[in-house]
Order: structure tokens, then C-alpha cells, then sequence
């Protein structure tokens, strides 16, 4: 149940093994669960076996496998590691596209906003929370992002478009689907705004002398989103962060 071994980790600890520079009396003990399954340790056991020299350890028994979660020591756990143990197929995507949408939703890539470029406050437990209680939903969504990224050629991050959709879905899930699909493919196009968005973002990544900020892409795709519903176009599409408000969803 342990997270794949991170190979530079288990080599650093086995060469301070090797010459003599391992602390032993740490007070930092592997753990065993009541099931006897290893929750904390796979690293420092792995280099002994690597190194070929014994070492003194703690050693602390009967956990509940509960405390997994939270166990932190050795090589930082991430969200994807926790979600992968815990058996979630492409765990590190959907992590990343909760941790994304959870950024949106709190108005996080505003740049003048609080914690702006910053990752999701959102701890690994609160990831695996949120996934847990509609693992379906998140399962389709991830589904729909990989759709939407690979048809707009790789132009937006995966996660950003997972968040974005979500974030969509959550005002209306058919709107939301229609919207990203004509979006990312081009195709059956029902709003002119549509059009002058792709074609900006594809430019954008096309050409250095465009960067695009993401937080003007997601302006940009926001206010896009907010005429696709209210069945009104641009002729200009545009978002100046200086001077207008961070666009709201609706």
C-alpha cells in the first residue's frame, strides 16, 4: 500500500549509510498498522537493504491504517501519492483538477487576489475527501478534461481545463460539456465568441511573442463562458486585469 519508491531518496539514505553518517537515535520509528502492514518507513528499509549495513530503528506497531494519511516523515508524500495508494486509477491527474478547481472556485488565480500563483491550500486528506464523496463525478470529469486537452492540441494544462469545466458544471452541466467541446474541438461552433477564444489561445502558445498570463486565459475564458449563456458575442474579446473584475462563472 505504499507510494511507488522515490529511487534518489533510497540512494541518499543508503550512501549516508554506507559512510557511517546515519543518525540512528532519531526517534523516528517505522510504523506498522494492527494488520502488520508497513505505513512508514519503505525508504530508510529500502536503503539498508541497499547499503548492506544494518541500523538500529524504532520500531512502533499496531497503528491503524487510518493514520497512513497522515503520516508525512521521509520523502514528502504528495496528494497524487495519496490518492494513488488509496487505489484511485490516474490519481495524480484528478488530484491536481480538484487542487485546480478548488483555486478557482476561491478565486485564487486573480493576481490581485490573496495567495495568487500560489498551490491550493487544500491538504492531500481534504483531496482524497473531496474525490471520495463522488468518485464518479471526479472519474468523468478527468475523462472529459483528457478529451478537451488533447483535442485543443495541448494548448491549456489538463488540470486548468478539468478546473474550468467543473467549475462550469457546477452552473450547468450540459452548458458546461457543449461549451468546452466547442471550444476544444473546433467544431459546430454556436457562438462567434467561441471562435475569437481558440483562435487567441492557440496563438498565444503558438507564438512567444504572445504569452498569455494564466490568469488572462482564464479571464478570457470565463467571459467567454458568461456569453456562451447569456447567448450574447464579442467583436472584441478582451481582459485587462488592471482594470476590470475578475470575471464570476454564471
Amino acid at each position: 500500500m505504499n507510494r511507488p519508491c522515490r529511487q534518489a531518496v533510497v540512494d541518499h539514505y543508503a550512501k549516508e549509510m554506507s559512510s557511517g553518517n546515519w543518525m540512528e537515535d532519531t526517534g523516528e520509528a517505522i510504523k506498522f498498522s494492527k494488520e502488520g502492514k508497513l505505513l512508514d518507513g519503505q525508504h530508510r528499509l529500502m536503503a539498508v537493504v541497499k547499503s548492506g549495513k544494518g541500523q538500529n530503528f524504532h520500531f512502533v506497531h499496531g497503528l491503524d491504517e487510518s493514520t497512513f494519511h497522515v503520516l508525512d516523515t521521509g520523502a514528502k508524500r504528495s496528494p497524487g501519492d495519496i490518492m494513488n495508494i488509496a487505489g484511485i486509477d490516474s490519481g495524480v491527474a484528478i488530484a491536481s483538477i480538484i487542487s485546480c478547481h478548488n483555486r478557482l472556485k476561491n478565486g485564487k488565480f486573480h493576481r490581485s487576489a490573496s495567495g495568487h500563483g500560489k498551490s491550493s491550500n487544500l491538504s492531500a486528506t481534504d483531496l482524497l475527501k473531496i474525490y471520495n464523496q463522488n468518485p464518479t463525478l471526479w472519474k468523468s470529469i478527468h475523462s472529459r478534461a483528457d478529451f478537451y486537452y488533447r483535442n485543443l492540441s495541448r494548448v491549456i494544462e489538463r488540470s486548468l481545463l478539468g478546473g474550468l469545466y467543473t467549475l462550469f458544471y457546477h452552473v450547468n452541466p450540459s452548458d458546461a460539456d457543449d461549451f468546452m467541446t466547442q471550444l476544444s474541438t473546433g467544431e459546430n461552433i454556436s457562438n462567434k465568441s467561441i471562435s475569437l477564444l481558440r483562435k487567441k489561445l492557440i496563438d498565444a502558445k503558438l507564438s512567444p511573442q504572445l504569452t498569455m498570463p494564466v490568469d488572462v486565459k482564464i479571464g478570457l475564458i470565463i467571459k467567454t463562458w458568461n456569453y456562451f449563456r447569456q447567448g450574447r458575442e464579442m467583436k472584441i474579446l478582451k481582459y485587462a486585469p488592471l482594470e476590470e473584475q475578475f470575471p464570476i462563472a454564471s
